[in-house]
C-alpha cells in the first residue's frame, strides 16, 4: 500500500495470526529495487514485553547469518520518566552474550521519541539490522503515540525485522 510500510493483510495476520510472526523489511535502492543487505551489526531495541523477548530468543538464529556478528542491546526511556527494569536488559544481554559468539553492548537511551531514538541508534551505530517486537498496544494508544514498530520500519534505512509472538 503507498506509505505505508505494511499493508491491510500483513497488519491483520500481526494482530490475528495465532502463530508466530517474523517479517522482515529490506532496505530498497534508490530505483526500489531490492538490495543484499549486510547482516554484521545488530539493534534490538526492548522495552521488555513478551514480543521483544521473543525477538531476544530468536536473534542468535539470525545472528548466524553473518560470521562475526556486532549486537546492540538498547531500551529507550522518555525524560519524565526513570529508565525501566535494568535487569531485564542485564538478562537480555547475559542470554545472548551466552548464545554468541561477540560482544553485546548495552544502551541505555533517553528520548522523547522511542521510534526516533531507535533509527537515530542505528544510523549512528552503523547497523545493517533491526530486531524488534511487534507493538502490542491498542488502537487508542497507538492513535495517541503511533506504531512505534511501524515508524521504526517506515524511517529506518536498513532490514528490520519485525517479531510477534503467538497469541494464546
Amino acid at each position: 500500500t503507498p506509505g505505508r510500510v505494511f499493508g491491510s493483510v500483513v497488519d491483520t495476520i500481526i494482530r490475528q495470526a495465532s502463530c508466530d510472526v517474523v517479517l522482515i523489511k529490506n532496505p530498497s535502492s534508490p530505483n526500489s529495487a531490492p538490495v543484499h543487505p549486510k547482516l554484521d551489526r545488530w539493534l534490538i531495541p526492548t522495552a521488555g514485553g513478551p514480543n521483544s523477548r521473543q525477538a531476544i530468543q530468536l536473534l542468535p538464529a539470525f545472528a548466524r547469518l553473518t560470521k562475526q556478528p556486532e549486537v546492540f542491546l538498547c531500551q529507550v526511556h522518555q525524560p519524565e520518566r526513570s529508565p525501566a527494569d535494568i535487569e531485564a536488559l542485564k538478562d537480555a544481554m547475559v542470554f545472548l552474550s551466552n548464545r554468541l559468539r561477540c560482544p553485546v553492548v548495552l544502551r541505555s537511551v533517553c528520548a522523547n521519541s522511542v521510534s526516533e531514538a531507535v533509527v537515530d541508534l542505528a544510523q549512528k551505530d552503523q547497523c545493517d539490522v533491526i530486531v524488534l517486537g511487534a507493538s502490542r498496544e491498542g488502537l487508542l494508544q497507538q492513535a495517541i503515540q503511533g506504531n512505534i514498530p511501524e515508524a521504526i520500519a517506515r524511517n529506518s534505512d536498513c532490514t528490520v525485522i519485525l517479531v510477534r509472538k503467538a497469541t494464546a
